[in-house]
Parts: C-alpha cells; structure tokens; sequence
C-alpha cells in the first residue's frame, strides 16, 4: 500500500506542477510578441518555436482571464487556496529546459518557467491521505 500511496503523491505533485507551469504560462502568452519576443535558446540549448507546436485540443488554444481566474487547490489539504493570477506572479518562479514528448510521436525542447510545485503544496500541506487529484482547466 505504501508504494501506492508514494505514486498517487507523485502523481499530485506532476499534475499540479503542470498546472503551475500553465498558469505562468498564461502571463508569458498574455505580453506581445512585441515586449517579449520568443525564446530561441536557452543554456545554449537550441528551442523549439511555437510556430511548430502542434495543437491539437478539441476547443482550440483556452486562455485564462487573470482578472477572475484563479488556481483552485483543495480537497484532502490543511489549507485550502485560492489564488488570483497577481498572487501567482508575485510568488518566486523557476526556470528550466524542458523537453515534451506528445502521444502522437512530435517532441519540442521549451523553456519553461513557473511556481516551484514544493512551493506551491507548502502552502497548503496535503494529508497524508491525499490519494488522488482532480484537474479542471480553464474549458473544463
């Protein structure tokens, strides 16, 4: 049982990762090519551009409104949050070299940038009993 407990925790913390990357991804989108411009290496690694990303959702590309939207995290934890897109900005973020590999056989190295996951559940200290996480995106 020990084991399965060890990968649903990890199976959490990955999930709410992504979420933290996309919400500070959202900011990053959100600011025009213009003030911004894309990252094409990082590290001296060559990135992939977002021009050649695939996109493949059923809705097309969602964007998060960060004047209502808000990082929901709750169920088995100490101290449930909510948390507006400003709070998120104003929290420490990290950066690395990622590389995504889709189901359908395309890969992209990316520089990602987001809230740290161990920051994240420091905050609201999941029970020992968290087993299992529920994701809702902005398009449901």
């Amino acid at each position: 049982m020990a084991v399965s407990l060890q990968m649903h925790r990890r199976l959490l913390y990955t999930i709410l990762g992504l979420f933290a990357a996309l919400v500070a991804a959202s900011a990053a989108i959100s600011a025009s090519d213009d003030e911004r411009g894309e990252i094409t290496e990082y590290q001296g690694e060559k990135l992939g551009s977002i021009g050649s990303f695939r996109e493949y959702s059923i809705r097309g590309v969602q964007v998060a409104d960060p004047r209502t939207d808000r990082l929901v995290i709750d169920g088995p934890v100490t101290v449930p949050a909510a948390c507006a897109h400003q709070e998120l900005q104003s929290m420490p973020h990290t950066a690395k070299l990622v590389a995504i590999h889709c189901a359908e056989g395309s890969s992209v190295k990316a520089f990602w940038e987001g809230i740290s996951l161990v920051d994240l559940l420091a905050r609201v200290a999941p029970l020992a009993a968290a087993n299992t996480v529920i994701f809702h995106a902005v398009d449901g």
